[in-house]
């Protein structure tokens, strides 16, 4: 089976364009993606696929998700057992107190009954809804693990086709959200039906119902479990980043280099111009990593598949230092010690906002806000794009916060170097927990995911992941 092109409908799909992850045919590569940095065969495409085992890495993402949705699935159903027994309870305990009392309280009672019911049918058809979800999603996942493993008769640019478009779909499903909710019914009324005869009238059965991002953990009350040290990083890691595909790379200030680990293990060496202290992927233009050297800080663009660098932009000068970085879809953002530098994608410089001295980390959330720590007042500062502060976080605990990150649902955890911990904060910088870390130098979070790199100046970078406890 031939794929054409929709633009060219009597050609065949011959490449797939990698910064537009598009199929195309010899005729899109010479006109649509001629400026695109990398387009290559189909079939070397899904060689490459299977080979990074990206195809098994979906997979497995795809069996996870499913995991997801059968224990939420259980949960939905166990939850509807105990709304049954707790209204069962409640109707039981209210009826021996009823029988106990004059007939004048039974419209009382019945009214009671009355309201416990509706909210036991407005509660199951809620739950019934969720379940029914899940069950759908549930069957949707299983389609794309069978579409994703039965490959041996799959010609490539379908192979391709197939994961681009699992791919796509995966991803707007799992940006979806799903709430998983749960429900605690209360009653007072045994204890109200004792007085009855002072009352006029019963109570409103209780719901305390709510709804939690189905791929969230409680932080509150997560483990910070190890995974695995990564071999020849020096004590002094000052930033770093997860790939697309899970491999790492991070910046070794003392080596002058950044270090590209696969599966924990190092397989590149990176060598800037300058001294390295943190690097970022952006999809559309690689590895930029932020480098210093002749008292000028520069912004150095690298291949990701070559790991050459392709551009060195001078980005600070007059001695100031460039240190920590961070992307969103229309800038990105250094940490210049006494000020944050906003930048256009092309290293130009938009604003320069003013901030608190020794402020080494910058990230910015989903709301588009601007999230830095001074490691000399030992505060953690959110301000919107102007440079207007929005909230501030100190703690007793918290000394020298010389790194920060967000997570994919917008908590901000900050390594305190010398208090030797990572606080982990809601978005607008309530504490939720306090991990012991020693000596964090930086953290860097996995967009997808509770896995985090943590440098430290008391050993190798380590890599951990936050799972429930």
């Amino acid at each position: 089976m031939k794929l054409r092109v929709e633009l060219h409908a009597m050609t065949t799909v011959e490449y797939m364009c990698f910064d537009h992850e598009e199929l195309c045919c010899p005729k899109c590569v010479c006109t649509n993606h001629r400026k695109c940095n990398q387009v290559d065969e189909t079939e070397k495409t899904a060689e490459n696929l299977s080979q990074s085992r990206r195809l098994v890495k979906l997979s497995q993402e795809i069996l996870q998700h499913n995991d997801v949705l059968i224990q939420a699935k259980t949960e939905g159903e166990a939850t509807m057992k105990y709304i049954d027994e707790t209204s069962d309870r409640i109707l039981e305990d209210s009826s021996d107190v009823r029988n106990k009392l004059v007939s004048h309280i039974n419209a009382l009672v019945e009214a009671h009954h009355n309201d416990l019911a509706q909210k036991v049918k407005e509660q199951k058809e809620r739950l019934a809804a969720f379940v029914d979800t899940v069950s759908d999603r549930q069957l949707l996942m299983a389609q794309y693990s069978k579409n994703l493993t039965d490959t041996e008769k799959t010609p490539p640019p379908i192979l391709v086709q197939n994961y681009l478009k699992i791919k796509r779909q995966f991803k707007q499903v799992t940006e979806l959200g799903l709430f998983k909710p749960s429900v605690k019914l209360q009653s007072d009324a045994t204890k109200q039906l004792s007085t009855i005869l002072d009352k006029c009238q019963i109570d409103d059965v209780k719901v305390e119902a709510k709804s939690t991002p189905m791929w969230d953990i409680d932080l509150t009350c997560a483990n910070m479990k190890m995974v695995c040290e990564l071999p020849e990083s020096g004590c002094n890691v000052t930033g770093g980043c997860f790939l697309e595909n899970g491999d790492i790379v991070i910046a070794d200030n003392n080596s002058k280099q950044c270090l590209y680990y696969s599966n924990g293990k190092l397989v590149r060496k990176i060598q800037p111009k300058g001294k390295p202290y943190d690097v970022i992927f952006r999809k559309l233009s690689g590895l930029m990593i932020s480098s210093n050297d002749n008292n000028k800080g520069h912004l150095e663009q690298f291949d990701p598949q070559e790991l050459k660098n392709i551009s060195t932009k001078c980005i600070t000068k007059n001695n100031d230092t460039v240190f920590q970085l961070a992307i969103s879809p229309e800038f990105m953002y250094a940490a210049c010690s006494n000020f944050i530098l906003k930048l256009d994608h092309e290293g130009n410089t938009v604003k320069k906002i003013p901030v608190d001295t020794s402020t080494y980390s910058v990230v910015v959330n989903k709301q588009k806000e601007i999230i830095s720590c001074s490691s000399y007042t030992h505060k953690v500062t959110v301000m919107n794009q102007s440079g207007a502060k929005l909230n501030l976080y100190s703690h007793e605990n918290l000394r020298n916060p010389i790194s920060l990150d967000v997570n994919f649902s917008g908590c901000i955890f900050v390594a305190g170097q010398r208090s030797n911990n990572i606080h982990v904060l809601t978005p607008t910088t309530e504490l939720l927990r306090i991990f012991e870390v020693a000596s964090p130098n930086c953290i860097r979070l996995n967009e997808n995911s509770y896995m985090c790199i943590v440098g430290s100046n008391e050993g190798p970078t380590k890599v951990y992941e936050f799972v429930p406890a």
